[in-house]
């Protein structure tokens, strides 16, 4: 199935650090191949955007943005390139709220930065103008272990609990 990640790439992906799942990068990659562009807030080594660089459409726009990029993050980069050389890739090494300034408008949004209530709700009202479709990672409440109840909290109150689905695991999808 176009689009879904296969097994050699996953083992890469895989030993990559991060919290994003199997189920949940499949995903990613399963809708990044219906789009030509996704932007990513919050990078940190870049294991889901390992996923979407793998799905997205030829020659698709893949924007990037982090306050820092570990050095782990540059070898998934390189791995990227070396796999999708045709994908137009931008990195932003900055605060959400100037890369959202200066960074081109994008099919997908996806947030997974500073999990705070007051910043997941700047991203979204910065965030949301610029894309047609709206989604992040962690929508997971307390007690889970990983549990981010302050994501729950700001994706409900801005975007509105009956406006979002739960596709895969902690990832939400505003409709």
């Amino acid at each position: 199935m176009p689009g879904v990640i296969v097994p050699e790439d996953w083992a890469y992906i895989d030993a990559v650090t991060g919290w994003m799942t199997e189920p949940e990068c499949q995903w990613l990659a399963l809708m990044a191949t219906t789009v030509c562009s996704w932007t990513e807030v919050g990078v940190n080594n870049g294991r889901s955007m390992l996923g979407v660089g793998l799905g997205l459409r030829r020659g698709g726009l893949l924007q990037l943005v982090d306050k820092e990029f570990p050095a782990g993050f540059w070898d998934n980069w390189r791995w990227l390139r070396g796999r999708r050389p045709d994908l137009r890739i931008v990195i932003a090494e900055c605060g959400s709220v100037e890369a959202s300034r200066v960074l081109a408008d994008t099919h997908v949004v996806f947030l997974d930065a500073d999990h705070e209530t007051a910043s997941v709700v700047e991203d979204i009202r910065r965030w949301l103008p610029k894309c047609v479709t709206l989604c992040g990672h962690d929508y997971q409440p307390l007690p889970f272990p990983e549990g981010h109840q302050e994501v729950i909290d700001a994706v409900d109150q801005e975007i509105g609990k009956d406006n979002i689905d739960i596709p895969v695991g902690t990832i939400w999808w505003a409709r």
